[in-house]
């Protein structure tokens, strides 16, 4: 007999953790479960992810209505064995639910040092304490890294097991394409690639900063991706044309494959599915560092490289060495392929589902 899951998301927005799920439930086996996702409020259709063509049923609560109440009742109707939480306010309502029924929740990141960069010090710190509250009332708390559980046990005394995330091979399979030439770069010219959210945490003002201080002229930049940060970004870019702002892009997968290198001077992440993606794609990658991104380097010592943030003249000297290298490339798409993918993700969630 089938077993039922309700996960519970703030909204469908495209972002990290919404892409996190609906790759969990393209890759959880239909033919042992059941899917609902309940979404707590709308957002806008031209920036959602359409979970209908997934095996799955999808509820968007009412802003109008009492959103307990109406967890409640679905709960209620659908009677699951499972109820998986994804984010601080699907936390809270999983929390406080009542029922037979086995309580999951995913930790996206680190709360301590993303809440703190999001909302200072102080109000970080609050705000952290009370999702770390919320989150001890869960029966199974799974953080998406080892180092997420890390420094939870570490900061909060909160012993979480973990699943690494990984990422859904058939992404890499798109058939849009796009040459260099278009770019205006050439065929022997060395691209890195950075994809995320342009805030403060990504921290891209560093590797554009890197690439003007570098006299080699062969060395393009792409920022695939936009956020608070870009108009400012491209100031500070100016008129260097080594540096290319892609913007926000349904598919960053045909940039990443004219690419060399995947980059990224990230202040903190959970553990990183653009750099999986870029890996896939198999670009090495160069990182900064961070404990997510020793993680990646744990997952695959050869195609990682990590540079020291604070070490500015160290990463020009990679910069100014670099060039192609094929075995580093294939070490790369290796790991994602073996490791690093949604199919082993979701099995390892499966056992946790199947476990009484």
């Amino acid at each position: 007999m089938k077993r039922k899951i309700v996960f519970i998301i703030n909204s469908l927005k495209n972002g990290g953790p919404v892409n996190m799920l609906y790759t969990l439930i393209k890759h959880v086996d239909a033919n042992k479960f059941d899917m609902y996702v309940i979404a707590l409020s709308k957002c806008d259709p031209n920036n959602e992810r359409n979970f209908n063509e997934l095996s799955c049923k999808v509820v968007t609560l009412s802003d109008n209505e009492n959103t307990m109440k109406q967890v409640n009742s679905l709960i209620e109707k659908i009677n699951p064995d499972i109820v998986h939480s994804h984010g601080g306010r699907a936390d809270l309502v999983n929390s406080r639910l009542k029922g037979n029924f086995k309580t999951v929740s995913t930790v996206h990141c680190d709360p301590d040092e993303d809440f703190a960069m999001k909302k200072g010090k102080i109000r970080g710190w609050m705000q952290a304490t009370v999702f770390i509250n919320t989150v001890k009332k869960i029966q199974c708390p799974i953080a998406c890294s080892e180092t997420v559980a890390k420094k939870i046990e570490h900061k909060r005394h909160l012993n979480i097991g973990y699943i690494r995330n990984g990422i859904d091979l058939n992404r890499l399979n798109i058939n849009e394409e796009i040459t260099r030439s278009e770019l205006g770069i050439g065929t022997e010219d060395i691209v890195l690639s950075f994809c995320g959210y342009l805030s403060k945490r990504k921290n891209a003002s560093y590797l554009i900063n890197a690439i003007k201080k570098i006299s080699r002229k062969d060395i393009f930049l792409l920022l695939i991706g936009d956020g608070k940060e870009l108009e400012d970004l491209k100031k500070l870019a100016g008129n260097d044309s080594r540096i290319k702002f892609i913007g926000r892009v349904p598919s960053p997968i045909k940039y990443l494959r004219i690419s060399d290198y995947f980059v990224s001077a990230s202040l903190s992440e959970g553990l990183p599915l653009a750099v999986m993606e870029g890996m896939g794609c198999g670009l090495p990658a160069i990182l900064s560092n961070i404990d997510s991104h020793f993680e990646m380097k744990k997952c695959c010592e050869e195609a990682v490289q990590i540079f020291d943030l604070e070490d500015y003249e160290k990463m020009i000297a990679i910069l100014n060495n670099l060039e192609r290298d094929e075995n580093k490339s294939k070490a790369a798409q290796k790991v994602v392929f073996d490791y690093l993918n949604a199919t082993r993700m979701a099995k390892e969630y499966e056992n946790v589902y199947s476990e009484d």
